[in-house]
């Protein structure tokens, strides 16, 4: 683990979006079917993400080693808020 600082915010922030583009728990393909699911927060802020589903396809193919086909359907999975509770 690494702690972020200003001089490394930026690296650590990309490394740690590539994981997370890539990683099938997070980013669900589903190759068989030619779907696509992702967390409901990039519904939430898609403005952020350049306001449309193809722009949301867009930002997470620049991170996955295997883009997404555009063809593949567009789906969100609801978010985990389990995530957000404090555990001892």
């Amino acid at each position: 683990k690494v702690a972020f600082t200003s001089a490394n915010l930026e690296s650590e922030l990309e490394k740690r979006t590539r994981a997370a583009m890539n990683s099938a728990s997070f980013t669900k393909v589903d190759q068989e079917n030619g779907k696509l699911a992702v967390s409901e927060i990039f519904k939430w802020y898609t403005v952020d993400f350049g306001n449309s589903e193809e722009s949301v396809r867009a930002f997470i193919n620049k991170y996955r080693h295997n883009p997404i086909p555009d063809s593949y359907s567009f789906e969100y999975y609801p978010y985990n808020w389990k995530l957000n509770k404090l555990q001892n």
